[in-house]
């Protein structure tokens, strides 16, 4: 993924974690602890910020509803990554138009 990418979700989430060089896999992990920390201390500002990166609203109700607490920061992490791919490839598909 494009560091750029990776630079934006960290923004949007407050991550103050280096990610230069960093594997998807390892910035899997941090985004799932910083998932895992605002779940606990700060919902609702969670919630507005996957509103505002376009995070579907019915995966999210999902996740909530049929995955136990512990599963809850790695699939909303894997929400975030999904959604950050698909913007990437839309951009790229409509770039040179």
């Amino acid at each position: 993924m494009e560091k750029d990418s990776l630079d934006l979700i960290c923004h949007k989430l407050d991550i103050q974690a280096s990610i230069d060089s960093i594997s998807e896999e390892q910035f899997l992990l941090v985004l799932q602890n910083q998932v895992s920390h605002m779940l606990l201390f700060e919902f609702e500002k969670l919630m507005q910020i996957l509103y505002r990166m376009d995070i579907n609203e019915g995966k999210v109700q999902t996740i909530i509803n049929f995955q136990t607490r512990e599963q809850w920061p790695d699939a909303i992490a894997r929400l975030i990554l999904e959604r950050e791919k698909e913007r990437i490839f839309w951009r790229e598909k409509y770039k040179n138009l």
